[in-house]
């Protein structure tokens, strides 16, 4: 038993103490690497992306214009006048496929035409000889 004259074991608590403070500074010394480096990151983040900004500002003016342009909200008079103008539209078109000829009418133009001219040199030849 020790009686506190200096004459007992050493104590056992040092070097455990001595251990665990050794393994705290090599925790600190990492915590300061990782504190470096990220800031080193962000410091070549900032300037990678410096510029960024003003694009999305430039990004933003030309958003805002054409939202002015588009910011027309449709009332029942505009989409009736659309509707109107549309439909006028579309009967124009429709107008112009039908009197667009069908691939058999095409064939049959073709065939009629070779054929008079066809007829037209036959008729020459015979007048020639």
């Amino acid at each position: 038993m020790n009686t506190g004259d200096g004459g007992g074991p050493e104590d056992p608590m040092g070097p455990r103490v001595k251990a665990l403070e050794d393994g705290q500074k090599a925790i600190l010394d990492k915590l300061d690497a990782i504190s470096r480096s990220i800031g080193d990151g962000r410091l070549e983040n900032e300037k990678r992306f410096s510029g960024m900004s003003d694009r999305f500002g430039a990004v933003d003016t030309v958003l805002a214009k054409l939202e002015t342009r588009l910011d027309h909200t449709a009332d029942a008079a505009g989409l009736a006048r659309m509707h109107g103008e549309l439909t006028g539209k579309m009967e124009n078109v429709s107008g112009r496929v039908t009197s667009i000829p069908t691939t058999w009418q095409t064939v049959a133009i073709i065939v009629g035409m070779l054929g008079g001219i066809s007829a037209i040199a036959f008729a020459i030849s015979k007048l020639m000889h």
